[in-house]
């Protein structure tokens, strides 16, 4: 028992052994086997293009620190593997390293191009073997390219990433490449004769310029509109645009052409912007469109996104593009499955517009999902995706115009169909407002028919009142003056009762000669007589009936009034000058002197008469020349409040103006009466 239980042991023991000695053999057996050429070579015949998939080999460089020389030299240290298809790691830090062995047949010529694609890789080095020994750096030639090396620096210009290459031998040559860039790591090879790629080149920037001049074409059109229509909705629609073709022309590597000398600087940069520009603006448009402010979380999520490229356009130049461009493409395809769901919602909500909004999202948004899903490495590079960023930008800018066209369109309808209804309206409301004012007219005519009756019987009143207390006024005067010179002592023993009699007849005669006056203004049969009149015979008129109305007055009044006239009705002007008088008369001081001007000032004449005051004037101007208004400095001075009324309607039947000043102890009313050319 102790034996078998050694001879099992044994055996156990010896086949770990072997199955090491396998292990190590099979472990560098590999390792040869990597080190050495696994992949068949290129060989060159008849064709003119000769793309490189399936040729390719690649090794990881984490730290980006091995050299060329150490690539050869130190096979061990870098494992190359095959590569099927083409390069497509998406967005990292490491250096990558490719190589493929090309051999030419007679029928091919001695000298040809790589093509390396896409041009915004950030440096690109190509080793060409030129020498016999393709295990000695020596013999290779290093050709440094991408897009931080001026296009004038390159040996050949050409807005892609072009090596030349020459075949010394029929011999196969090895050529590697060494890959380092911050944006994502995509890439694919292929060998061209010289004329192919000419004509390629051609076609790159024909079709380049061709889609830059569409988006263009769009990008004006959008301007138009938008300053004639200022809608913000097709303001992010002309930015979206802009950025479109910003990102279009820096993929494109053109902008290398027109500045040279600034494409290392700008060339991160202008794609950088481009892309988040284009999202920044393309989700601005969207929130607009369908409205996700009443959706909370797609509108969280939209405004996440945006703070993504807001800060990837800030931390550009910091080096964290290649992180903030994977969070973005991944949350693009988020964004890309809202746009379609909320698409065929407008659909649903029965939305004119909404097929096309689905057309237009639908059709683009699966060329950049496929440009997203290209860029972090999910998908493999290849010739059908090479431009579905290009493509569908085209179909999306064409489908949203055309979507909004039909939306200018439909509100254009609806605007049309909103007149037409306020045309309606507006046509029955005319109908109804004018049997209203037919009504209105008829009873506007019984009115005034009654008005006018109305003033008739007022006139003949004051009429007959006039006639009826003039009388008996006039006797009370008399007799009052006959008691006065005939008993002279019964006058003075009556003397106070006597006075307040006198004063009472005063006051009804100036009640009945005001009320007569104003009676007459405001009748509209009352015609003012004007005419030009000179100024002198007037103001001495004028300045008698003064003089023997307030005897006791001292009056200041112009002397000079020559060639002076005064257009407007002599008899009204003449109260309204009275008016004035009296009514400076009364508030102002007994030994004070009253100033009485007439100027002429440009066209106008101007009658202005000065007092001082008693006290102060508290009430608002304007009050004062209502009807029935009186001053607060009035107690104990007679009036009804109707003075200064007949000087304002006298005023403005003379189509003339007003002017109060007052200060510390003067009061100044100024008459502005227009020339004759005034006068309608």
């Amino acid at each position: 028992m102790i034996e078998l239980t050694v001879l099992r042991k044994g055996i156990r023991h010896l086949s770990d052994a072997m199955g090491v000695a396998i292990s190590i053999v099979v472990f560098f057996g590999m390792t040869d086997l990597f080190a050495g050429q696994l992949i068949s070579p290129v060989v060159l015949g008849n064709s003119k293009e000769y793309p490189l998939a399936g040729h390719l080999e690649y090794a990881r460089d984490p730290a980006g620190r091995n050299s060329f020389r150490n690539v050869i030299a130190s096979p061990e240290k870098i494992h190359f593997q095959p590569l099927e298809g083409y390069l497509s790691k998406g967005y990292t830090r490491d250096a990558l390293w490719l190589r493929f062995s090309v051999k030419r047949q007679n029928v091919f010529p001695e000298t040809a191009m790589l093509r390396i694609w896409p041009a915004y890789l950030d440096s690109v080095t190509v080793y060409l073997q030129e020498g016999q020994d393709p295990e000695n750096a020596l013999a290779y030639r290093a050709f440094l390219l991408g897009d931080h090396i001026p296009i004038t620096a390159t040996s050949v210009k050409n807005p892609e990433i072009v090596v030349p290459l020459k075949f010394h031998s029929d011999k196969p040559s090895m050529v590697y490449i060494r890959v380092k860039t911050g944006s994502a790591l995509n890439l694919t090879c292929s060998i061209h004769t010289i004329d192919d790629l000419s004509l390629h080149t051609s076609r790159f920037i024909i079709s380049r310029a061709v889609i830059l001049g569409i988006t263009l074409a769009f990008l004006i059109l959008n301007l138009i509109v938008f300053f004639r229509i200022r809608e913000r909705l097709y303001l992010w629609f002309l930015l979206y645009t802009f950025f479109i073709m910003l990102t279009i022309f820096g993929l494109s590597n053109l902008y290398g052409y027109f500045w040279p000398s600034l494409l290392p600087l700008i060339s991160d940069y202008v794609i950088a912007f481009g892309v988040a520009g284009s999202t920044i603006s393309y989700l601005f448009f969207a929130r607009l469109l369908f409205g996700t402010t009443k959706y909370r979380w797609i509108e969280g999520y939209l405004r996440l996104i945006i703070t993504v490229a807001l800060s990837m356009i800030v931390l550009v130049p910091f080096g964290y593009y290649s992180l903030l461009a994977q969070i973005l493409f991944a949350g693009m395809l988020g964004v890309i499955i809202v746009m379609t769901a909320l698409s065929l919602s407008a659909i649903r909500q029965k939305d004119p517009a909404g097929w096309l909004y689905f057309v237009a999202f639908g059709v683009a948004n699966p060329g950049y999902f496929l440009q997203f899903l290209r860029l972090l490495g999910i998908i493999p590079i290849a010739w059908w995706n090479c431009s579905a960023f290009e493509l569908a930008s085209m179909f999306n800018l064409l489908f949203i115009a055309y979507a909004l066209t039909e939306k200018i369109l439909l509100m254009e309808r609806e605007q049309i169909s909103i007149a037409r209804s306020a045309e309606k309206r507006a046509l029955r409301l005319a109908e109804t407002m004018t049997h209203e004012i037919r009504e209105n007219k008829k009873q506007l005519e019984i009115a005034q028919v009654s008005l006018k009756n109305t003033i008739d019987r007022q006139h003949r009143f004051m009429r007959m009142m006039s006639h009826e207390y003039s009388t008996p006024l006039a006797i009370v005067v008399a007799n009052l003056d006959f008691i006065q010179l005939t008993a002279p002592d019964v006058h003075n023993t009556y003397r106070k009762e006597m006075e307040s009699i006198r004063k009472a007849v005063d006051r009804l005669v100036e009640l009945m000669d005001i009320s007569l006056k104003k009676s007459r203004i405001v009748s509209p049969e009352e015609n003012f007589r004007f005419s030009l009149f000179p100024a002198i015979p007037f103001f001495s008129s004028l300045m008698e009936e003064v003089r023997s109305i307030w005897p006791n007055r001292r009056f200041n009044y112009p002397l000079n009034l020559d060639f002076m006239v005064i257009f407007g009705d002599q008899y009204y002007l003449n109260k309204l000058m009275l008016n004035l008088i009296d009514n400076a008369c009364k508030y102002s001081p007994q030994d004070s002197g009253i100033m009485i001007d007439i100027r002429k000032e440009n066209v106008h004449v101007v009658l202005m008469v000065v007092n001082k005051i008693n006290g102060l004037i508290d009430n608002d101007i304007d009050i004062l020349f209502d009807e029935f208004q009186r001053g607060n400095a009035s107690a104990g001075a007679g009036g009804a409040g109707l003075g200064l009324w007949l000087v304002k309607e006298i005023t403005e039947r003379h189509h003339g103006r007003i002017y109060f000043e007052k200060n510390a102890n003067s009061v100044t009313v100024s008459i502005h009466l227009p020339a004759e050319q005034g006068i309608p």
